[in-house]
């Protein structure tokens, strides 16, 4: 064989080899890049949605207040400093606000107290950012300045006295409840118009921890009567077991105005949150995702 072809021969093979070895390189590095560019934008993506979230206290007011707001967890004390997770909270109230934030930046904690200590907070301005609920009545209070409430109401708060119907007679209720007690919420307010009401009819009003206690109560004749909002009552009949036709829901819209329940929260809040908040709740109720909620625990 001629020693020059063979010395090309060579030479054009290490070339090749060279070529190869190059490309290999060259396709790794740019695979390489790709990846790290794919997987790292995630990464920064989220990093930046957490230092954007802010959170904001959702004010749960313990365990009287059922279904408005219900503690789903056996054992979950009235009153928590230790975090609570949103899915262990549920209740009409919670539902809504739980999906006016879903997909916004804004994560809920869950701040359990009892119904007068958590008034006190709410007036206190302690609290930084926090959503709640309250009723139409109180907006014109002074005692209530330190609160932003929303324009769209949530659902009306009927407020009924609840009888035995084999005690009371329908027809005689009034003329039977004179003089007698009534049982009511313990840590509940009291309008004006509930003052002059059980003034004019002296009546004497016992308390009850919950609504379950006080139709439990109301069974056990420790009293006659039991004033409260007739969705809350029904609800706590159901979770009993008790036949909601055996009992007298009287309303007393003649002698008490009815009132709205609607959403509340720290007055000092951003424009753009509050903002937020009021339409978003107002799709909801166009949207008819409020009554559904509504309706689902009427039916529980």
């Amino acid at each position: 064989m001629n020693p020059r072809y063979s010395l090309c021969s060579l030479i054009a093979i290490v070339r090749f080899i060279a070529r190869v070895v190059l490309a290999f390189h060259f396709t790794l590095f740019m695979f390489s890049s790709e990846a790290i560019s794919i997987e790292s934008a995630p990464q920064s993506l989220g990093s930046k949605k957490l230092s954007t979230t802010k959170t904001i206290n959702y004010l749960v007011y313990g365990y009287s207040v059922e279904p408005y707001q219900n503690l789903a967890p056996k054992g979950l004390g009235a009153e928590s400093n230790k975090p609570i997770l949103m899915n262990s909270i549920k209740g009409i109230v919670t539902d809504i606000v739980a999906e006016i934030m879903k997909g916004s930046n804004y994560q809920l904690q869950p701040l359990i107290r009892p119904v007068k200590r958590i008034k006190n907070d709410m007036k206190s301005g302690r609290l930084g950012d926090w959503i709640g609920y309250g009723f139409r009545g109180w907006e014109n209070r002074p005692e209530w300045a330190a609160l932003h409430f929303s324009s769209v109401d949530i659902l009306t708060y009927k407020l009924v006295l609840l009888s035995l119907k084999k005690e009371v007679k329908s027809e005689d209720v009034f003329s039977r409840l004179d003089g007698e007690e009534a049982i009511w919420i313990h840590g509940y307010s009291k309008s004006k118009s509930l003052e002059k009401f059980s003034q004019r009819f002296n009546i004497q009003l016992v308390y009850a921890k919950n609504h379950i206690n006080a139709v439990k109560m109301l069974i056990s004749k420790r009293a006659l009567f039991f004033m409260e909002d007739e969705l809350r009552i029904r609800y706590a009949l159901m979770k009993l077991g008790v036949d909601a036709n055996d009992y007298n829901f009287t309303p007393l819209n003649p002698f008490i105005r009815e009132s709205a329940v609607t959403l509340v929260m720290n007055a000092n809040m951003v424009p753009s949150l509050k903002e937020l908040i009021d339409n978003r709740l107002r799709e909801l109720v166009e949207e008819g995702f409020v009554d559904q909620v509504i309706s689902n625990y009427e039916s529980q």
